[in-house]
């Protein structure tokens, strides 16, 4: 039986791959893009608080690269961007093997050279849905999907796409809850 349902405290490290789109059209200036889905990566670090019951709070600080082309006007624009996250949402144990849950993860929108306080839009909000499944202990196989509920500008939109379907891994280090009648919970489980 998965030890989330008895646990306080869980640590987890997670990567995996990550692809971008958008829906409808983008244009920057009055030029139609044309794109292609960014593809790229993350890595997380995470922290989920476990109840007493099956519902948990998720939150961390992570990190994501996209690599993006597209064309405008016939020319032709690849690069990366690098991300900064910072999710929180409320889960729920379905059974000792399957978790989901739903929240909100902010993201740095402009590029580490052009990031000042004073600028607006600097960051974007994002609506998640993630679920999980613990295919052996400590680790977690993740989907998750993102959608941009901030203002979308078309200017940041060509290279931090609206959409984002994840796909990853999670390794867990459980920390037990302490009990006062029991001394011995007071060590990790790794």
């Amino acid at each position: 039986m998965s030890s989330h349902l008895f646990s306080q405290n869980i640590l987890g490290v997670s990567a995996g791959a990550v692809s971008g789109f958008n829906t409808g059209d983008v244009y920057l200036w009055e030029y139609k893009v044309e794109e292609k889905p960014s593809i790229g990566y993350y890595v997380l670090f995470e922290y989920r608080y476990q109840f007493k019951f099956p519902v948990y709070i998720r939150t961390g600080v992570g990190f994501q690269q996209f690599y993006s082309k597209v064309v405008i006007k016939d020319s032709k624009i690849t690069g990366y961007s690098n991300n900064f996250l910072l999710p929180i949402a409320v889960g729920y144990n379905i059974n000792d093997k399957w978790n989901i849950d739903a929240g909100v993860s902010l993201q740095d929108y402009r590029d580490r050279d052009d990031f000042a306080l004073m600028k607006s839009n600097n960051l974007r909000t994002n609506i998640t849905f993630n679920v999980s499944y613990e295919f052996m202990p400590n680790f977690e196989a993740n989907f998750g999907y993102s959608q941009i509920v901030s203002k979308k500008i078309n200017s940041f939109m060509v290279v931090h796409r609206s959409y984002h379907f994840m796909l990853g891994v999670t390794y867990n280090i459980t920390i037990k809850r302490k009990n006062k009648k029991n001394k011995e919970n007071d060590e990790s489980n790794i």
